[in-house]
């Protein structure tokens, strides 16, 4: 690999398997070893992005159901 290519993006495996706040990667960090560095988690959720957890998808489709239960009747 060239050293003047990009770094592929990299997800950490904390933000992979869904525990963001634990991840350490999304600010620079010395490796103590010269010339190494560690790679910049690219995950959303350390940009300010939104993230579909399982409890917000969860939460959104108890509400979209119960509005529904409140709007059918009134369907027919």
């Amino acid at each position: 690999m060239n050293p003047q290519d990009p770094d592929p993006e990299y997800r950490s495996p904390r933000c992979v398997l869904g525990e963001h706040p634990h991840c350490r990667d999304a600010e620079p960090r010395d490796s103590g070893v010269p010339g190494v560095r560690h790679l910049l988690c690219a995950c959303p959720c350390h940009h300010g992005a939104p993230l579909f957890t399982a409890a917000l998808m969860t939460t959104w489709a108890a509400a979209a159901l119960a509005c529904l239960a409140r709007v059918a009747p009134h369907l027919s």
